[in-house]
């Protein structure tokens, strides 16, 4: 599984400001009662003064510092209870004024032992979902919602199945394909295709939705926006540049509007670069597209078109515009 390096970075730098806000609440809530209530600061000076006494020997020495705690045991005890009682009538817990991490397992910090821990996982995920939805509305579009009702009942010449009957199967195909995501993550890639109107963006969005959910790196860009930021990084300033690596590792990418790109000779190696490099490492992808096998085959070169028609499962759809009917 992998992370967006951008995505990651925004969601450590999310749990370190929630960390370092509730350190500044305790600190404000504890000056603010220090001011109102001397005696509880001079309690957490004596007490604070009493456990450094207590340890530092050992620390010279090496004998052992819970001995130590428990000789300092009764004047502990008397402090304590004493600076107790006062939270107590303050109305004040001990977790207000020296707040605790919201994640006991990484102390807010994201990491265990250099391993992502549960609670960054689940900020990584909703931040990427949120990405995602701006650009693909997910609010609007789950499988849920996808309806064969619209596509024609009636076979139609030059097709085996009627367009509801191939519409149903493209739906359990996504579906399968983005539940399983975790084992067929490598193995399967799809190339949806049809005219406009018919479905295709939605069932890729439908994928990227669930495969996101499941926390792997689902990426979604057009195929005009990936060959001008390929273009940008190799012919342009550089700004960007090391951007476009983010294709070629995130564990899903969700190619949409294959052939509505600008063509020229830089773009088609772009193009066969990303496909051909998806494949041999073993990264699954979803291309939708208006082109027909024939129209790919005569816009791209030989190598992409192969690759295209030859290693990804195909899902043509047909009909009309289905959204004129909604």
């Amino acid at each position: 599984m992998s992370y967006d390096p951008e995505i990651l970075f925004t969601v450590v730098e999310e749990l370190r400001q929630r960390r370092r806000r509730r350190e500044l609440d305790g600190a404000a809530l504890r000056d603010r009662l220090y001011a109102e209530y001397p005696r509880l600061r001079e309690l957490d000076g004596e007490i604070s003064s009493i456990c450094s006494q207590a340890v530092q020997p050992t620390l010279s020495d090496g004998t052992d510092p819970e001995q130590a705690m428990k000789d300092a045991h009764p004047q502990l005890s008397r402090l304590r209870a004493e600076r107790g009682k006062l939270l107590g009538g303050i109305g004040i817990s001990e977790g207000e004024l020296y707040p605790l991490p919201l994640c006991s397992a990484c102390g807010d910090s994201g990491y265990i032992f250099g391993r992502p821990c549960a609670c960054l996982r689940e900020h990584y995920i909703r931040e990427q979902n949120a990405l995602l939805s701006r650009a693909l509305d997910f609010e609007n579009k789950n499988f849920g919602k996808f309806e064969t009702r619209f596509y024609p009942e009636e076979e139609q010449e030059g097709i085996p199945l009627s367009p509801r009957a191939i519409a149903s199967r493209a739906y359990d195909t996504c579906l399968g394909f983005a539940r399983n995501f975790r084992r067929l993550s490598g193995t399967v890639s799809l190339l949806i295709s049809g005219q406009p109107g018919l479905g295709k963006t939605f069932l890729a969005a439908c994928i990227a939705c669930e495969v996101s959910s499941q926390g792997f790196w689902a990426l979604y860009t057009t195929a005009s926006d990936m060959l001008a930021l390929c273009e940008e990084e190799r012919f342009g300033r550089g700004e960007d540049r090391g951007r476009s690596g983010r294709f070629t590792a995130c564990d899903l990418l969700i190619l949409d509007d294959l052939g509505t790109e600008f063509t020229t000779s830089f773009t088609q190696s772009a193009l066969f670069d990303l496909i051909d490099t998806r494949l041999r490492e073993k990264k699954s992808t979803v291309v939708t597209t208006n082109l027909s096998p024939e129209e790919r085959a005569e816009r791209y070169t030989r190598q992409i078109a192969s690759r295209l028609d030859g290693e990804y499962e195909l899902l043509p759809l047909y009909g009309t515009d289905i959204r004129l009917q909604k």
